[in-house]
């Protein structure tokens, strides 16, 4: 339902990705053909995968990267956004040091549930509310591996949208099963391989669902205006 919203965030980066790949895991909804329709309108820029089974998370990440051939990659959900930066910043970081593994952003919550997130992330990461709609989650820069390390350890503070370096990816082997989240045994993984991570001072726009009419009426719009311009 959000799709269409996550994609437009990535269109409107001041620095636009080299592709864009939708990667769909045999869903069932209309995913297949809004992507086919943006496939249309940005054939050198946009790609379509749709899985011949439900791969799940983790076989699914994996065969998404082996379709691309950027040296810099993210995943974002499509339920998610971007601020408009947030390609140029990531990328700056991690071409300005062949070390740096990661590069790693705050966050804002928004969406109806966007407060209880908030209030239920440690104090020392709040930040500002901003007309009590975003609230805007801020991460810690360090300036030693080692101690980042450390703090990884104590929990994860670099999410899933994080930009990486395909090549860091592949010296651990990509994603993997585990315990906790995906993301954050890939990242740890790396760091432990002696890749770097640092802070790009930008945004990811997190949402925190809920089935209010206001969702409803934003998911309407998006779609009323997709199909206006692919009629």
């Amino acid at each position: 339902d959000f799709l269409i919203e996550a994609i437009e965030s990535v269109l409107k980066q001041t620095i636009l990705p080299d592709e864009i790949l939708i990667s769909d895991d045999y869903s069932t909804d209309e995913t297949e053909l809004i992507a086919r329709g943006y496939v249309n309108r940005y054939p050198k820029l946009i790609k379509y995968n749709r899985n011949s089974k439900n791969l799940g998370i983790i076989d699914h990440f994996n065969s998404a990267i082996k379709l691309i051939k950027s040296d810099f990659v993210f995943f974002l959900g499509a339920d998610n956004r971007l601020q408009s930066d947030y390609i140029e910043k990531t990328f700056q970081v991690l071409n300005s040091d062949p070390k740096i593994g990661i590069a790693y952003t705050d966050y804002s919550f928004f969406g109806d549930n966007a407060k209880l997130a908030f209030l239920k992330m440690a104090e020392a990461f709040q930040g500002e509310i901003i007309d009590n709609t975003i609230f805007q989650i801020n991460f810690p820069e360090f300036d030693c591996n080692k101690v980042l390390k450390d703090q990884l350890s104590k929990g994860n503070f670099i999410h899933g949208s994080s930009m990486f370096r395909l090549s860091a990816f592949n010296d651990v082997g990509g994603y993997m099963k585990s315990k906790g989240p995906e993301d954050y045994n890939l990242f740890t993984r790396m760091l432990e391989s002696n890749w770097n991570a640092k802070k790009a001072y930008t945004n990811l726009e997190y949402r925190q669902h809920s089935h209010s009419q206001s969702n409803n009426t934003v998911i309407i719009q998006n779609k009323l205006l997709f199909y206006k311009m692919n009629s």
